[in-house]
């Protein structure tokens, strides 16, 4: 009856306890999730699979292929929680060079947002020795 009990817990109380035992161990919240039978919706799992760093789930994501988020969003953080294994994957590389390129893109973006309030039209900005053009692709602008 106990255990009946434990089932009908409502989702969202049933989330934050595993949220709440994944801080201590990704071991004891598979553990618990299989002695109280849960089974969180795969929209809550693919929430916790970081989509920004390993862009190759959101792409499996897209597909609608038949995925156990489960496992998959479980054995990845506790993979990401290894110093030893993420610095040796090559992520934490791809950490560093995703972040340099936001820094690049939200500097790009302030930069045209700024040249694009001192002038009249798009066909008018220039970005350093770049200039701006329909359909805003940019293209070497001529040396003088």
């Amino acid at each position: 009856m106990g255990s009946s009990m434990v089932r009908r817990v409502p989702l969202e109380v049933a989330m934050q306890i595993v949220e709440a035992a994944k801080l201590s161990s990704i071991a004891d919240t598979r553990n618990m999730l299989t002695a109280f039978e849960w089974r969180l919706p795969d929209s809550y799992w693919q929430s916790k699979c970081d989509m920004d760093l390993i862009f190759e789930y959101d792409d499996l994501r897209k597909t609608n292929a038949l995925v156990d988020w489960q496992f998959l969003a479980l054995a990845t953080e506790e993979l990401l929680e290894n110093p030893g294994w993420f610095d040796n994957s090559g992520l934490r590389i791809r950490r560093q060079t995703f972040d340099f390129l936001k820094q690049i893109k939200d500097g790009f973006l302030n930069l045209i947002e700024k040249n694009k309030k001192q002038t009249k039209s798009w066909d008018d900005l220039n970005i350093g020795s770049y200039r701006l053009r329909r359909p805003y692709v940019l293209k070497r602008a001529p040396q003088i």
